[in-house]
C-alpha cells in the first residue's frame, strides 16, 4: 500500500480544519498515514490513533521562512521515506517523498496584487511566494481547490519542470447536512443576511453597503450577521469598520458551536461575499447550499462554483461594482461532494500517481 506523509503543521484551528479532520479520519480507517500537525491539534486526533501516526510541531512563520525543516527530517529518519509527501501550503525545500505534492492552501501565496491586506500579511505572502518559486524543482504535483488557483500558479511561478496539476475540491460536511435534515431553524420570521470572514480582503465595508442597499429595497431584511473565526476576536476592533460597530442591525459573532452556525445559515435569506480573492471558498459553497439568495464578487473561483447555474448581476449603487447574483430555485442542485468523497478522490489521485 502507498505510504503517505502529510504536513499540516502550518494549520491551527481555522477553516483548514474542515479538510484536515476528514483526511485524518479517512486514513485512520484505510491503512493509516503519518501526519505532522500543529501542536494545537493534539487533543483533536485522540480518537484517530488506530492506524495513523502523529508528530506535533509549533513553528513560527519566521522559522518556516528560514527553511527550518529539521522536524520533517526527524520524521523521515524515524519512519522511513514515504511514497507521497503532501505539504499543505508549506514550500517543499527538499525532496522528502518519492513523489512530492504541494497543495496551495491560500491563493494569496501566489499574488497580492491589488488586494487589500495589512502590510505585515502582504510581506509574508510575498516571501512565501518567493520560497515557492525557489523550490519548484522539488515539486511533482501541485493542487489547488479551483482551476483558477492552478492557472495562477502556472502564471506566477513559471517553471518548465513537468508538474502534474490537480484540482482537489472542497466538500461539505455530512454532519451539517444531518443538522439541516433535522430542520433545526432559528430566528423564525426574521429575514437576514450573512457573511463569513473579517479579513481585510473580505471587504466588510462593501458587504455592509450591499446590506444597506438590500434593506432600502426590501424592508423585511432586518439584520446582517458577520461570522468571525474564534481567533479573530482580537482583531475585531481593528478589522470591523466603525459604521458597522455602531449599527445595531449588524451582529458580529464567532458561533463557537458549529450547530448554531449551521442553523443560522439554514435560515438566511442572503449570503453576501465581497472577497477579492479565493482559492475556492468554503464559505461561498455553504452560502450556495443554504441560502435562498447569494450575492458574490465576480471573481474566477466564484464563477467556477456557479458553472451551469443561471445567474444575474447586482450593482452596488455607490461604487457601481457588479456582483454575481444567484437566486436558488427548488430544483437547483449544487455540484459538490462530501468531505469524505473529496478526501477519497485525493487518495485515488495519489495512488494512481505512484
Amino acid at each position: 500500500m502507498t505510504s503517505w506523509l502529510f504536513n499540516f503543521s502550518v494549520s491551527d484551528k481555522t477553516g483548514s480544519m474542515r479538510r484536515i479532520m476528514p483526511t485524518i479520519r479517512f486514513y485512520d480507517e484505510n491503512g493509516g498515514a503519518i501526519f505532522v500537525l500543529n501542536s494545537s491539534l493534539r487533543n483533536d486526533v485522540l480518537q484517530y490513533r488506530h492506524k495513523n501516526r502523529y508528530f506535533f510541531v509549533n513553528q513560527t512563520f519566521l522559522e518556516r521562512m528560514l527553511k527550518n525543516e529539521d522536524y520533517i527530517r526527524e520524521v523521515v529518519t524515524e519512519c522511513g521515506q514515504p511514497d507521497i509527501y503532501f505539504s499543505y501550503g508549506i514550500p517543499i525545500y527538499q525532496k522528502i517523498g518519492k513523489l512530492n505534492w504541494l497543495h496551495i492552501s491560500n491563493a494569496l501565496s501566489l499574488t497580492v496584487k491589488n488586494i487589500r491586506l495589512p502590510a505585515e500579511t502582504r510581506i509574508k505572502m510575498l516571501l512565501l511566494k518567493r520560497r515557492i518559486q525557489a523550490t519548484v524543482a522539488n515539486i511533482d504535483v501541485v493542487s489547488g481547490e479551483s482551476q483558477y488557483t492552478l492557472d495562477l500558479f502556472q502564471r506566477e511561478v513559471r517553471t518548465k519542470k513537468p508538474i502534474r496539476y490537480q484540482i482537489v475540491r472542497n466538500g461539505y460536511s455530512s454532519e451539517d447536512i444531518s443538522m439541516v435534515d433535522q430542520k433545526r431553524q432559528v430566528c423564525q420570521g426574521e429575514k437576514y443576511a450573512m457573511t463569513i470572514g473579517i479579513a481585510s480582503y473580505k471587504r466588510l465595508d462593501v458587504v455592509y453597503k450591499i446590506f444597506k442597499q438590500l434593506q432600502a429595497s426590501n424592508t423585511d431584511i432586518k439584520t446582517l450577521y458577520v461570522v468571525a473565526g474564534p481567533r479573530d476576536i482580537l482583531y475585531i476592533p481593528r478589522l470591523i469598520p466603525e459604521a458597522i460597530k455602531l449599527d445595531t442591525s449588524v451582529v458580529v459573532d464567532t458561533f463557537e458551536r458549529r450547530e448554531d452556525l449551521v442553523a443560522m445559515m439554514n435560515s438566511m435569506d442572503y449570503y453576501i461575499s465581497a472577497s477579492q480573492i479565493e482559492n475556492s471558498s468554503n464559505a461561498l459553497l455553504e452560502g450556495l447550499m443554504f441560502s435562498k439568495n447569494v450575492i458574490a464578487t465576480d471573481i474566477p473561483s466564484h464563477r467556477e462554483l456557479l458553472v451551469g447555474k443561471k445567474h444575474g448581476y447586482f450593482k452596488e449603487s455607490i461604487s457601481g461594482e457588479e456582483f454575481i447574483y444567484y437566486q436558488k430555485s427548488e430544483e437547483d442542485v449544487i455540484d459538490s461532494v462530501s468531505w469524505e468523497t473529496a478526501v477519497k478522490e485525493m487518495f485515488l489521485v495519489g495512488e494512481s500517481a505512484t
